[in-house]
């Protein structure tokens, strides 16, 4: 299979836009958080600045309703009372025009009738005086003037005195009786009002609510766009390297498309394919070793993390992820890779050249040194690997013969040559 980044992601924005700003390029190595790109916002901000108006509304409104609440009941009970006070007030007119003058009315309406006409008669008598002395230029004019004017005061108060009093002899009119019932159906109609007005200080509670409920909605609003706006600056989600060129700016991209490609500088993984036939000798959690075919001086170790269930549809091979455990300078993404896992041990196995073993219809043989002889051994070969097949069927320093076995028979005679590289475990 082939190496792949354990962290790999097709960075794009979720709105759709022209690209303003690209700060990276081919090859960058990015940090977290870092930005990548921003896209035109200008829209965008203009809906921020309303929709916080709107939000400052909503916070005018729900301070009005909260003083109303606070003043409003306030108010009400103190225009109940007022209310109260009128009609009570009309009533008390009412009943007195009904009655008529009292008799102390009548009295006092009297005395300052006489009151009246004894200042007149004095006054009176001081303006004719000085008019003759004025007329013999014994007074100034001024003096005579404030003398006139004294009497023109007390002939007002005189003539005050007797309107009063014959209003008060009089007996009240019916027209006034009438108005009087007027002014206290008028006081009793204001009252009931102003008592309904009182039964509706609930709303007032009920005006904070929906403007806090207002306010919500506002402050949502202006959330929603806040979160629009930050998604037209896309940052790198995790540190790593930009692979391919990203697009440049005024591009004009839409949500999902790939602005640039970044790949995790750390975490590598090995996606190796296994055949259907292996497939049962893997399980997740198995120890892998791992070579690099362009460098060949490495290796590595990893274990099995996850196997894809579904096969491919040419070769019916399964991919297998593998973690790497060690980092190496050179390893990038898409190298070829090779994996190899134990799947059991045999100890003191014999390991015999796969080549020297020969097959007829009883089954496989050997050929072995005998003295100057060759002794044919059957033995049961087991698995396979690097050119080198396990078997039963021979003994510890046995001398197996690996070249030109192929046309010996039991007992032939032989001559040994070559080194120990030669001879069987």
């Amino acid at each position: 299979g082939q190496i792949a980044a354990a962290d790999e992601s097709t960075i794009g924005s979720t709105v759709a836009g022209k690209l303003v700003l690209v700060a990276v390029e081919d090859g960058q190595m990015v940090s977290a958080g870092q930005l990548i790109a921003k896209i035109d916002s200008r829209a965008i901000q203009a809906a921020l600045l309303q929709a916080e108006a709107q939000r400052d509304a909503a916070i005018s409104q729900l301070q009005q309703a909260e003083a109303d609440a606070e003043v409003g009941p306030a108010r009400s009970a103190a225009a109940v009372k007022a209310s109260e006070a009128r009609l009570r007030q009309a009533e008390e007119r009412l009943k007195k025009l009904i009655a008529g003058s009292r008799e102390e009315e009548r009295n006092q309406a009297e005395a300052g009738v006489r009151r009246a006409k004894s200042d007149l008669e004095m006054y009176k008598s001081n303006r004719d005086r000085l008019e003759r002395l004025y007329k013999e230029g014994a007074v100034a004019k001024a003096d005579l003037e404030i003398a006139e004017n004294q009497y023109a005061n007390a002939l007002a108060s005189y003539e005050t005195a007797l309107e009063q009093k014959r209003l008060i002899d009089a007996v009240t009119r019916p027209e006034d009786i009438a108005a009087g019932r007027e002014d206290v159906n008028a006081a009793r109609q204001q009252l009931l009002a102003d008592q309904a007005n009182q039964k509706r200080d609930v709303t007032y509670q009920q005006r904070v609510d929906a403007a806090r409920s207002s306010l919500a909605a506002a402050e949502q609003a202006v959330s929603q766009v806040r979160t629009t706006l930050s998604d037209h600056s896309v940052y790198a989600p995790f540190s790593g390297r930009i692979s391919g060129r990203p697009f440049k700016v005024g591009t004009v991209v839409s949500p999902g498309l790939a602005i640039a490609r970044l790949v995790a500088a750390e975490g590598l993984e090995f996606e190796a394919r296994v055949p259907e036939r292996d497939l049962p000798h893997v399980r997740v959690g198995s120890l892998v070793s791992v070579t690099i075919d362009a460098l060949r001086d490495w290796k590595g170790s990893g274990m099995v993390m996850a196997i894809n269930p579904l096969a491919s549809d040419v070769g019916r091979q399964y991919t297998v992820r593998i973690s790497i455990n060690e980092t190496a300078v050179g390893i990038s993404p898409g190298m070829f890779a090779r994996g190899r896992i134990v799947l059991g041990s045999v100890l003191g196995a014999a390991l015999i050249p796969a080549e020297s073993i020969l097959w007829d219809d009883s089954g496989a043989y050997v050929f072995v040194a005998s003295g100057d002889a060759a002794e044919r051994r059957s033995v049961e070969p087991g698995p396979t690997e690097a050119g080198r097949t396990r078997v039963t069927g021979l003994s510890e320093g046995d001398q197996l013969i690996t070249a030109g076995q192929s046309g010996l028979v039991n007992g032939a005679q032989i001559k040994v040559s070559g080194s120990d590289d030669n001879q069987g475990a």
